[in-house]
């Protein structure tokens, strides 16, 4: 019923979990009639200790990356054919060049401090990266 009576009130509808999109699948329908997004997978992994921790990288210590499990990486490239322009990537702009993702915002400082919520920076970074604005035009 809660869910219901938001959908209602929205004008705007983004999914945002990191779990099978398939709870949502009785209110599909109501919220393709707002101006609906899928937010995708924010996965930055439970290692934030480790990486705290970590003084092997000594001068590197600020380019620390992870890789995501391939599972998790099938699931994202099922839900972007899915949802198509409907679906925001949210690793694929902190992904570097060698196919792995960032820890650190570049002004250093974590993309999440509990590897799910963004931090204030990475939220920052997040909006400059993704242009949030386009999603309200």
């Amino acid at each position: 019923a809660v869910l219901n009576d938001r959908i209602a009130k929205a004008d705007y509808v983004f999914v945002a979990n990191n779990a099978p999109f398939d709870t949502y699948y009785p209110y599909l329908k109501r919220v393709m009639e707002k101006r609906f997004f899928r937010v995708g997978r924010k996965n930055y992994t439970s290692r934030n200790g480790i990486v705290y921790n970590n003084d092997r990288y000594g001068k590197d210590y600020y380019s620390q990356t992870f890789s995501l499990q391939e599972s998790e990486e099938k699931e994202m490239k099922e839900e972007k054919v899915v949802f198509g322009e409907k679906y925001i990537d949210m690793m694929s702009p902190i992904r570097q060049n060698n196919g792995k993702y960032a820890f650190f915002t570049p002004d250093k400082h974590f993309y999440s401090h509990d590897g799910i919520h963004l931090t204030h920076a990475g939220a920052k970074e997040y909006a400059r990266r993704l242009n949030v604005k386009k999603y309200f035009n």
